[in-house]
């Protein structure tokens, strides 16, 4: 039997007793449909392996001054971030089994807001210059040509099997099974090649409308600056500036302390960097942040010839090791 410590009433001790229970049975993680809604969810990433990482929420009895024995008892909410391949219940094959802090408002910390800050602060009028976008409408006008010219082809393919066919009929002979089979395979393959053109112009039309330079980076910094003051903590808008996130390619990498012992514990600021992510183009998997604009900057470096080499290499996959890499998320 549990002894009450001498400080704190039975009803204290009975009310602590009872949230460790429901926290031992109640580890919850947040996702997209969660009131609390994990803005960071498909790009925040574990600095150690690059695997997802977890928002768990707890909530807990704390003391309203700090650190001071006995006194006011409050139940606060916490939320932390861990490595999802670190867990027990993940792929276990990550050694950064610790959390670091995510938002404790008690604690005056709220590492969410750090990293916002750090967006708006993102070199972006380098990564979205004009000479960038220009690049990136005549790579897209190249694809649409490929897309019309595999178009065409099927379709010439397709015709001289129609040609067959009524040459068969006109000579009153059946048609082949194997010319009807192909020529089915042929319509098939040239809807798809339609499908892939038409797409190939609405992505042109798309990109001929957005923005670049210096205008495009004010627009980010704007948006961040918006969702900081207004719409952060409504449940809706943080869904959307989630997949903002996504559409512009973004990644954070957390960089997890190692664990030194039970009792430590990670109240300051957490160490991240921001950048662009690359994925592996077969897998789709986080390969790591692309820095080299942020690099060239601080070396002295000129970093629009870093952002010709970045333009190339996004629509042209690199060799990185073994794995075939992307710049940016498709």
């Amino acid at each position: 039997m549990l002894s009450i410590p001498s400080n704190i009433t039975p009803e204290q001790f009975k009310r602590v007793q009872g949230a460790k229970e429901n926290r031992r049975l109640n580890r919850t993680f947040t996702s997209p449909t969660d009131k609390t809604v994990n803005l960071f969810q498909g790009v925040i990433r574990c600095g150690h392996c690059g695997g997802r990482m977890d928002v768990i929420t707890r909530r807990r009895i704390v003391g309203t001054k700090k650190w001071a024995k006995g006194g006011e008892k409050v139940e606060v909410e916490m939320s932390f971030l861990q490595c999802h391949n670190a867990k027990a219940d993940g792929d276990l094959n990550c050694k950064a089994t610790n959390t670091v802090p995510y938002k404790q408002i008690h604690n005056n910390i709220d590492n969410e807001s750090e990293i916002l800050n750090r967006i708006m602060l993102f070199r972006w009028e380098d990564y979205l210059t004009d000479e960038k976008h220009e690049e990136e409408v005549e790579i897209q006008k190249n694809k649409r040509l490929k897309a019309l010219d595999e178009k065409n082809q099927l379709k010439a393919k397709l015709e001289n099997f129609k040609k067959a066919e009524s040459e068969y009929f006109a000579k009153g002979r059946a048609v082949p099974i194997n010319l009807e089979k192909q020529q089915l395979e042929a319509t098939e393959e040239y809807k798809q090649a339609e499908t892939k053109y038409q797409r190939a112009i609405l992505d042109l039309q798309n990109l001929q409308r957005k923005k670049s330079g210096k205008q495009a980076a004010k627009d980010i910094q704007d948006k961040v600056k918006l969702f900081l003051d207004k719409d952060r903590f409504i449940k809706e808008k943080r869904s959307e500036f989630n997949l903002f996130l996504k559409e512009i390619g973004f990644a954070v990498e957390v960089l997890i302390p190692e664990k030194v012992s039970k009792a430590r514990k990670y109240e300051s600021p957490i160490k991240f960097d921001i950048g662009i992510g690359m994925y592996d183009t077969k897998t789709n998997k986080y390969i790591g942040l692309d820095q080299r604009a942020e690099d060239a900057y601080v070396l002295g470096i000129d970093v629009k010839e870093v952002m010709k080499e970045q333009i190339a290499e996004k629509n042209r996959p690199i060799l990185d090791g073994k794995t075939t890499v992307i710049i940016g998320k498709n």
